[in-house]
């Protein structure tokens, strides 16, 4: 009985020291989290945002056996369900417009930037790819992809004093592709 008391005991004892010192650690990543400047999800979620990097960072094991669902659903793939796009693509329209309406007049201009492929961190694998690249150029008029820089050319006139009366405007950086 004595053993079995001890045993009890010494468990009692590791179970809090590890309750503890989880705790301790989710104080610490929390802090760590908050302070950084990094990473905007870890930023924005504490401690909760440090899966998605796990997520990504195991990669096919987790999509092929986790997220099978996420699959099977494909909300806004452009080439498998082309239809959910487009009514995504009609609500971002309607809404521009709807919100400009309300807003104008308080003096506020409410406008949208819709980017054709643009070349960033998140699609350099994908545009990176010889035969999607040329998939892609293929569709494109001017002949290239898209750069942040572009983007950021458009959302930079839309906040100037230049664009005071664009309202209810979805500006295209698309290199010709909706000019089709």
């Amino acid at each position: 009985m004595n053993f079995v008391s001890a045993l009890l005991n010494l468990l009692t004892y590791a179970f809090v020291f590890a309750f503890v010192a989880g705790l301790l650690a989710v104080v610490v990543m929390y802090v760590i989290d908050i302070t950084q400047t990094t990473h905007a999800i870890r930023r924005n979620f504490p401690v909760v945002g440090r899966f998605r990097y796990v997520f990504e960072n195991l990669g096919e094991f987790f999509r092929q056996y986790f997220f099978a669902m996420d699959r099977e659903e494909l909300p806004f793939n452009r080439a498998e369900r082309p239809w959910a796009y487009w009514a995504a693509k009609g609500g971002v329209n309607q809404l521009t417009r709807a919100l400009a309406l309300e807003w104008s007049a308080r003096g506020v201009t409410v406008n949208a930037v819709a980017p054709t492929f643009i070349y960033t961190p998140g699609t350099a694998e994908r545009l990176d790819d010889p035969t999607y690249l040329a998939g892609v150029l293929a569709k494109l008029p001017i002949g290239k992809v898209g750069t942040i820089n572009d983007v950021a050319a458009a959302v930079i006139y839309l906040a100037s004093p230049a664009a005071a009366m664009v309202t209810g405007h979805v500006l295209h950086v698309a290199g010709g592709w909706t000019a089709q």
